[in-house]
C-alpha cells in the first residue's frame, strides 16, 4: 500500500508526495530502490522484502484515480523520482481524488500533515433541503435550510452565498478545511432559486413573475418545498394560461404573418396571468400590428393607454384606424378636456398620449385602472430617475406591454428600469441588481451571471430578427466610404485631440466634460467650422457627400440621409441648395402634422433626398420609398444606427437597399466603427450569449483618443 502525504498550500491547493513507508526512518520511492531492507520492529532488526511490481501496480492505479479526478488527461502519468517529488492538486481535483482514495484503501492511504485534514461531505441530496415560499406584501419570502450532516445545518441564504463565492462549482467550501458536494438535482434547484431571488436585508424574496421560472421544480413531489395557497393559485393560473390558445379577433382588418400571430399569442398568454412583456422585434417587423391585435382581443375588459414619442403618434393613429376601426380612438394631446377624456374612458376605448403629456397628466392617469398600457419605444423611460419614468411606474394596469428594438442602449441599468415597469421586483432592487449582475457582467465579464440574467428575462422578452422570420426582403448592402481630410483639417483636428488627451491625463476633466470634448472632436470630423466659427475652408466630408448625392440623383435613386448634428445639416442644406439638389428636412423641432406631410411627400416620390436628424427620425417612420441610406457620422451604439436604417429596410420594401457610412480617416470615427465590430448591443448579447458592451469609463475614453493617432 502506498502512502500519499498531503500538505495544504495557498489558494486551496494540496501537495501530494508518494512513498512506501517501511518505518519512520525508512521510506522509499514507489517501485524504485532495493528489494530487501533491514528495519527495526519491536526493538528487533528484521529483514523486509518489498514487492516492486506490486508498488508499481499501485502507482499505476493511483494514476488512474488522478485521471478519474480529471487531474490528468488520458495517457498522462505521475512517476515520482524521489520521496520529495510532488504534484499539486487544486481543491476541485483534490476532493474527487479523496473520494477515490476512500474507495481504494488496498492501494493507497492518505496521510495528512498536522492541521491540514479536510472535512468533506459528499453528495448532499435534495432531500436534505427544506424550502418554503411565503407571501408577504407583493412578494414571496423564500426561506430554508440544508442539512449537511447529523446536527449540522446551513441556511439556504448562506449556502447560495457560498455557491456564488465558489463560482457555483460542484465543490463548495462551507468552513475552514470543510467542503460539500451537491447532487445534480439539488445543485439545479439552488441555482434556479439563486437566479430568481434577490436579497432584502436579512432574507431572500421573489417577485410573483419569477414563479413561472420555478414551475416544474415547485411541482416536483420529491423535493421538500413548502407551498401555500397563494403560490399554488398562481401556479395553477400560469398553467391554465400557458395552455390557452388565443384567437386573432375577426374585427382585425389585416392578415397577420405567422410570426406576428405567435407574437400576439405570446403577449396574450403571459399578460393573462399578470406578467408584463417586452416585445423587442427588429424594427419593421410589425410590433404595432401585433399589439393592436392584443388591444382588440382585450377591448371588452376596459380602456387601454398607449404612450409613444410624438413622432410615432401619427403612425399609431393611422394603423389603429386602418386595422382596428371598431376601437374608439382618442389622441389626448389634441383633446379639449383631457381630464374628462381620461375619466370617461371605457371598454373599447384606446387613448394615445406622448411621453411629455404623461408627465403633465400623471395624476389623472394614475387615479384610474387601465386594461392594457403599452409603452412604445420604451427605452424612453430607461433612466429610473426621470419624472417620465416615475410617472409610468405609478400607472394602475392589468396588462403591461413595452415595445422597443433596443432594450439596452448603453448599459444594463436601463434594462433594470424597463423590467421594473413590466414586472416589478423581478430583477430585485437597483442596488441588488448592480451587485448581482451589473458589476459581475460589465466589470468582470462573468458568464455565470450573464447566463442567469438571460434566463431570468427571456420568458418575458421576445425578439425576432428580419433574417429569422422574413424570407422575401430584398438584399441589403453596406459600404464604408472613407473620407480623406485635408492637411489643414487634420492639423486642427490633431491639435484638439492632443489638448483633450492632455486634460484627461492631468485629471483636469471629469467624464461628462470629456464626453462633451469628444463630441466636439466628432463634429470636427464632419466639419471644422462646427467648432471654429472662423473656419472658412470647405469640409472634405461635405464635398464627398455632395459627390455621392449628385451621382445618386442622376441615377434616379432616392435616399435617407442621417446625422446626429443638426448644425452639420445646416451646412449640408446650404451645399445641396448650391448644387440644386432637392431635399426634405426633419429634426426634433418639426411639428407632428408637418412630419406626416414630409413622410407622405417622400413616399409618393415628391423629393429624392430626405435629411433626418438621427434622434428625431430614427424611429417610428416608414420610408420604404428609399433605396439608399446614408449615415454622415457614426453613432456610439450600432443598434441606434440600425433603427435608422430600418426606416427603409423593413416590410414593404421591394428594392435592394444600399447603406453608405461616410467615415473620416485617421479620426475618432474610425475607432467608433471598430467598436461596432467588437461590441454587440446588450439586448442581443443577453439573448445570444455574446460578450456584453458597457458604459465607457474615463480610461476607455482616453484609450479611444490615443488609438486615433
Amino acid at each position: 500500500c502506498i502512502t500519499l502525504r498531503v500538505v495544504s498550500t495557498a489558494n486551496n491547493c494540496f501537495q501530494l508526495t508518494a512513498l512506501v513507508r517501511i518505518s519512520d526512518s525508512h521510506c522509499f520511492v514507489p517501485g524504485k530502490g532495493n528489494v530487501t531492507t533491514v528495519a527495526e520492529q519491536e526493538n528487533k532488526k528484521v529483514q523486509l522484502v518489498r514487492s516492486l511490481k506490486k508498488e508499481r501496480d499501485c502507482l499505476k492505479a493511483i494514476n488512474e484515480g488522478l485521471i478519474e479526478a480529471e487531474y490528468f488527461d488520458e495517457g498522462e502519468t505521475w512517476k515520482p523520482q524521489s520521496i520529495t517529488d510532488y504534484i499539486t492538486l487544486p481543491i476541485h481535483k483534490m476532493l474527487p481524488f479523496i473520494q477515490w482514495c476512500k474507495e481504494h484503501t488496498d492501494i493507497c492511504v492518505l496521510e495528512w500533515a498536522e492541521g491540514n485534514r479536510i472535512k468533506y461531505h459528499q453528495g448532499i441530496s435534495s432531500s436534505a433541503a427544506h424550502i418554503s415560499f411565503n407571501p408577504k406584501n407583493s412578494w414571496f419570502e423564500v426561506e430554508g435550510n440544508i442539512q449537511i450532516s447529523d446536527g449540522q445545518v446551513i441556511s439556504l441564504q448562506r449556502l447560495l452565498e457560498l455557491m456564488r463565492q465558489n463560482g457555483q462549482q460542484k465543490y463548495i467550501q462551507i468552513g475552514e478545511n470543510e467542503f460539500v458536494t451537491l447532487t445534480n438535482q439539488l445543485s439545479r434547484l439552488l441555482k434556479r432559486i439563486d437566479t430568481v431571488t434577490s436579497e432584502s436585508r436579512s432574507h431572500l424574496q421573489m417577485a410573483p413573475a419569477a414563479v413561472s421560472l420555478l414551475g416544474d421544480l415547485l411541482n416536483d413531489s420529491s423535493l421538500n418545498i413548502e407551498q401555500n395557497d397563494s403560490i399554488k393559485t398562481l401556479l395553477q393560473r400560469i398553467e391554465e394560461c400557458s395552455k390557452k390558445k388565443p384567437i386573432v379577433p375577426k374585427t382585425l382588418q389585416a392578415q397577420l404573418r405567422d410570426y406576428q400571430v405567435e407574437g400576439f399569442e405570446w403577449m396574450s398568454r403571459l399578460t393573462a396571468w399578470g406578467a408584463g412583456v417586452c416585445l423587442a422585434d427588429d424594427m419593421g417587423l410589425g410590433k404595432t400590428i401585433q399589439t393592436i391585435t392584443l388591444l382588440l382581443e382585450q377591448s371588452k375588459n376596459g380602456p387601454s393607454l398607449i404612450i409613444a414619442p410624438s413622432s410615432v403618434v401619427p403612425n399609431w393613429r393611422n394603423e389603429l384606424q386602418r386595422f382596428a376601426p371598431t376601437l374608439n380612438l382618442t389622441i389626448l394631446n389634441q383633446s379639449k378636456d383631457r381630464t374628462k377624456d381620461i375619466e370617461d374612458a371605457k371598454a373599447g376605448d384606446v387613448i394615445i398620449i406622448t411621453y411629455a403629456l404623461l408627465n403633465i397628466q400623471q395624476d389623472d392617469l394614475a387615479t384610474r385602472e387601465w386594461n392594457i398600457v403599452c409603452l412604445d419605444e420604451a427605452h424612453t423611460i430607461k433612466n429610473a430617475n426621470t419624472k417620465m419614468s416615475k410617472a409610468a411606474m405609478q400607472l394602475n394596469v392589468q396588462r403591461k406591454v413595452i415595445l422597443t428594438g433596443t432594450p439596452i442602449q448603453n448599459h444594463l441599468a436601463e434594462l433594470w428600469n424597463l423590467f421594473q415597469f413590466i414586472n416589478p421586483g423581478l430583477l430585485g432592487s437597483i442596488e441588488h441588481f448592480k451587485k448581482k449582475f451589473i458589476l459581475p457582467i460589465e466589470g468582470e465579464n462573468d458568464k455565470i451571471r450573464q447566463n442567469q440574467l438571460r434566463r431570468l428575462i427571456s420568458p418575458f422578452l421576445l425578439r425576432r430578427t428580419k433574417a429569422e422570420v422574413i424570407e422575401e426582403l430584398p438584399a441589403k448592402n453596406e459600404i464604408k466610404l472613407p473620407v480623406e481630410l485635408s492637411s489643414e483639417e487634420m492639423t486642427m483636428y490633431e491639435v484638439k485631440r492632443q489638448e483633450i488627451e492632455e486634460k484627461i491625463l492631468n485629471k483636469q476633466t471629469d467624464k461628462m466634460s470629456t464626453l462633451a470634448e469628444i463630441t466636439r472632436l466628432r463634429q470636427m470630423a464632419c466639419s471644422c467650422s462646427l467648432v471654429d466659427k472662423k473656419w472658412k475652408l470647405p469640409s472634405s466630408k461635405l464635398l464627398a457627400f455632395i459627390d455621392l448625392a449628385e451621382s445618386l440623383n442622376e441615377s434616379g435613386n432616392r435616399a435617407l440621409v442621417f446625422s446626429q448634428f443638426t448644425s452639420f445639416f445646416e451646412e449640408v442644406k446650404k451645399a445641396m441648395d448650391k448644387a440644386k439638389l432637392p431635399y426634405l428636412y426633419l429634426d426634433g423641432s418639426t411639428p407632428m402634422i408637418m412630419r406626416e406631410k414630409l413622410v407622405k411627400d417622400f413616399q409618393t416620390g415628391e423629393c429624392p433626398f430626405f435629411l433626418i436628424s438621427l434622434k428625431a427620425g430614427g424611429l417610428g417612420l416608414n420610408l420604404t420609398g428609399a433605396n439608399y441610406v446614408i449615415h454622415l457620422d457614426p453613432w456610439w451604439n450600432p443598434a441606434i444606427e440600425q433603427q435608422a436604417t430600418d426606416r427603409a429596410y423593413r416590410i414593404g420594401q421591394q428594392q435592394d437597399v444600399t447603406v453608405y457610412r461616410l467615415i473620416s480617416q485617421h479620426t475618432i470615427e474610425e475607432k467608433i466603427l471598430r467598436l461596432h465590430k467588437t461590441k454587440r448591443n446588450l439586448s442581443d448579447s443577453l439573448l445570444e450569449g455574446s460578450d456584453l458592451a458597457h458604459a465607457m469609463t474615463q480610461e476607455e475614453l482616453l484609450e479611444l483618443l490615443q488609438e486615433t493617432r
